[in-house]
């Protein structure tokens, strides 16, 4: 059983049976309020200096997964994030005699904001039997804020072949002013400072206005704050073929990906646990050029697929940029070389890893 909700999750290869779960909280919550300062009410937030919100969220989350794990007998939970969710998660299989797998992301331990939850992450990942993390850098960062349970580094994972068959139709060119012909250097991500999509304008004015004019520059992905400033400096620049396109529909994004040349991932923040952009547009054939931070080295093969720079460091973008827009041999070869970067993280490797884990569990427990 996954807590973390069944919608678009595929089941692990190997798992006979399978159930996802988003509880619903309102009743839960309400009933279990009145019992919360009772320490055998929920004896798992005892010490990890949670306020009584919290406490309140996870008891009602517990109680709701309990019912569920009655309703579909589930023989394992995994829950994700070591976060009050996977605290409930616990709690609840701990009551039903179950065994928990906890996958960790990375927030939890590189966000200023979670800080204060770092004794809640130690003791989520200490209680769990089994720990999975979704790069090396995560587990890396789990380990640096005193979790000492063994991690097992399994990457999600995507369908390069999904991906890399996607035809770029006709109305899709149209209904995004695509043009055929023209190389695209695309950013896909939130619309956010901490991802970096400045870093990107700024790099472009570094560039000669000729080598700007002749290639298409496109910026998609939800609007978190930044979409107006990032239109006003192209609009500032008057750069023609640079465009902020904002939020595209779901079933359009491999298109971009395959309708696209480079992939630019500027983020600045360590909290990137992975990098699922950069391995999506890599299956789909796109040459990455990604920050030197966060999980961005493990899933960018520099030199190969594409090249790191330093974050934030539109300097050293620009040259990469030239350097790709510049020399078509190098940009073929890294295009060439990305899918099967890509291959690395193949979702049925996740699933067999993840299951593999899951039967080592599963024979500890005697099950």
């Amino acid at each position: 059983m996954d807590t973390n909700g069944a919608r678009g999750k595929v089941g692990p290869a190997g798992a006979e049976r399978y159930t996802g779960t988003t509880p619903g909280r309102g009743a839960a919550l309400a009933g279990l309020s009145g019992q919360l300062l009772r320490p055998s009410t929920f004896p798992a937030a005892a010490g990890l200096g949670l306020s009584l919100k919290d406490r309140v969220q996870a008891a009602g989350l517990a109680s709701t997964f309990r019912r569920e794990l009655r309703r579909a007998r589930p023989d394992l939970v995994h829950t994700s994030h070591a976060g009050i969710r996977s605290l409930a998660a616990l709690w609840a299989a701990a009551r039903e005699r179950l065994p928990c797998v906890v996958t960790i992301y990375g927030s939890e331990f590189t966000s200023p904001a979670l800080e204060r939850y770092h004794p809640l992450a130690r003791h989520v990942c200490a209680q769990a039997d089994a720990v999975l993390a979704i790069s090396r850098h995560t587990a890396a960062m789990a380990a640096a804020v005193g979790v000492k349970n063994e991690i097992r580094v399994v990457y999600p994972g995507i369908d390069p072949d999904v991906i890399a068959g996607t035809a770029v139709t006709d109305r899709f060119r149209r209904t995004y002013g695509i043009a055929p012909g023209r190389t695209l250097v695309l950013y896909a991500g939130w619309l956010i400072e901490r991802k970096g999509p400045q870093v990107l304008l700024r790099a472009l004015a570094r560039l000669p206005r000729p080598l700007v004019d002749g290639i298409d520059v496109v910026f998609i992905g939800p609007d978190h704050g930044l979409g107006a400033g990032l239109r006003d400096t192209v609009a500032a620049e008057g750069w023609h073929t640079v465009r902020v396109i904002g939020e595209v529909a779901a079933a359009d994004v491999a298109q971009v990906y395959r309708a696209a040349s480079v992939l630019v991932f500027p983020t600045l923040t360590r909290d990137e646990g992975f990098g699922l952009v950069a391995v999506e547009a890599a299956a789909a054939g796109c040459a990455v050029l990604g920050s030197r931070i966060g999980a961005i080295p493990e899933v960018v093969d520099d030199g190969v697929n594409g090249a790191l720079f330093e974050p934030g460091n539109d300097e050293q973008l620009a040259a990469l940029l030239t350097a790709a827009v510049a020399d078509p041999a190098r940009l073929a070869a890294w295009r060439t070389a990305s899918p099967n970067v890509a291959r690395r993280f193949d979702r049925r490797r996740t699933a067999a890893l993840t299951a593999d884990v899951y039967a080592r569990v599963l024979a500890s427990r005697g099950r």
